[in-house]
């Protein structure tokens, strides 16, 4: 009735197969930790990207609703005239204001070298802050009487990121689209 002592050799081996077997569900673990890193690393790059078009598409429409009230009170005849017509001429920031049609679509300046960079470039209102920004930004303005929002223009700015991979998860790019009423 009494089992027989095992030898001390055919333990030996048992114990290998023990340690291997834990190694494996120690690395089975470790893989899915990793997964898990990686799924936040891109959660996070894409908060960071809505976060920053966000940004970026308020603060274009914020320069042009600004622009526009100055220059409503210019041709009012309220302002003190001179500075602020020349330095939100059409000329210079791309945009008739006070804002008297609609505008079609229009991108801001990516590069130094385009039209209206000094307005809205980093040495101008900063929407755009360097000479090869991340992004794209668009907008256009439509008649609010036209879209159930009378004595309103409707000025419709679009963000998205123009370096595919930087701000891109698997099912494709970022774009924020904003919508803000200025009276007319």
């Amino acid at each position: 009735m009494h089992q027989k002592p095992t030898s001390p050799g055919n333990e030996r081996g048992a114990m290998l197969v023990e340690v291997l077997v834990a190694l494996l569900i120690l690395l089975v673990v470790m893989v899915g930790v990793m997964q898990l890193f990686a799924a936040a690393l891109v959660s996070d790059r894409g908060s960071q990207a809505r976060t920053e078009l966000s940004y970026r598409a308020q603060q274009t429409i914020e320069v042009i609703r600004m622009a526009n009230a100055i220059m409503r009170v210019e041709a009012a005849g309220g302002g003190s005239g001179g500075t602020a017509q020349q330095n939100l001429s059409a000329g210079k920031t791309g945009i008739t204001f006070p804002i008297a049609a609609e505008i079609a679509y229009t991108e801001l300046p990516s590069g130094p070298s385009d039209a209206y960079w000094d307005f809205w470039g980093p040495n101008g209102t900063g929407v755009i802050d360097s000479e090869s920004p991340r992004y794209a930004i668009g907008y256009d303005v439509v008649d609010g009487d036209a879209n159930g929002s009378p004595g309103t223009w409707l000025l419709r700015v679009e963000a998205r990121p123009r370096i595919q991979g930087i701000y891109m998860d698997t099912k494709g790019a970022k774009v924020v689209r904003y919508v803000a009423a200025i009276p007319k």
